[in-house]
């Protein structure tokens, strides 16, 4: 399969199909029998970080951003439910947020407090168990993140 990037009219039929499908237990591969250039896994994607108009595409405001760190924090598994998260925002907050942005900015507040402070160096052996989840908590609390 060829490589297409969505344009203006696709989106718009892929919203016009969504609608008329939405109840159909399958209709991200309906729609993909009307438009095959995109498969129904990108076709779902596409609805679910762009298209889905209950989206809501400002950034995360501050309490937004507080809340995720402190939810992330409080599960105890390494793998993160990111829909789960979304609807807990959504619950708390009222906005439909995409799963990509509480994860986006998780994991590039992750990457900073790695890059600026050196929390784990590589030959440093004892902190080996140390996760990211740990590594964020430890800068937001080093920088008041949680006092409000």
């Amino acid at each position: 399969m060829v490589k297409t990037n969505f344009n203006k009219e696709t989106d718009n039929l892929i919203i016009k199909l969504v609608k008329k499908w939405e109840h159909h237990p399958k209709h991200y591969a309906k729609i993909h029998e009307v438009i095959p250039e995109y498969t129904s896994k990108q076709i779902r994607q596409r609805w679910k970080d762009k298209l889905n108009p209950k989206l809501c595409h400002d950034c995360l405001n501050e309490a937004e951003k507080k809340f995720v760190i402190r939810w992330v924090n409080n599960r105890k598994t390494p793998e993160i439910r990111w829909s789960e998260l979304v609807s807990a925002l959504q619950n708390k907050f009222g906005r439909l947020h995409s799963e990509n942005k509480p994860k986006n900015f998780w994991y590039s507040e992750y990457r900073k407090s790695r890059s600026k402070n050196n929390v784990i160096t590589q030959n440093d052996d004892k902190n080996e168990d140390i996760s990211p989840l740990d590594i964020l908590v430890q800068e937001a609390i080093k920088f008041n993140f949680f006092n409000e």
